[in-house]
């Protein structure tokens, strides 16, 4: 994907953390459904970065999420462990 510009994030997107001050990572979970029977299968996900930028477009501060559930600080980690790897491919 090239670009995206989202000013309103809409289910099924989650939020699974965000390793910096300035961006936050989002999953999106693809599902596909039998019209005929109703059952639905999950086809494939993707993981995508944004970063918040300000009025004059730099990058600015998100909100800390609040993580309140052993499933929510498991995804936190998990998202900081593939920036991390992200950070290495690219030699940072």
């Amino acid at each position: 994907m090239d670009s995206s510009n989202n000013h309103n994030l809409i289910p099924p997107v989650n939020y699974s953390g965000h390793p910096n001050n300035t961006s936050i990572e989002i999953e999106v979970r693809v599902e596909a459904e039998n019209l005929l029977t109703g059952e639905r299968f999950h086809t494939n996900s993707a993981y995508f970065i944004y970063v918040a930028l300000n009025e004059q477009g730099q990058p600015t501060e998100v909100p800390r999420l609040e993580l309140t559930s052993d499933s929510e600080r498991r995804r936190f980690d998990e998202g900081r462990a593939r920036q991390a790897h992200r950070l290495k491919q690219a030699g940072r």
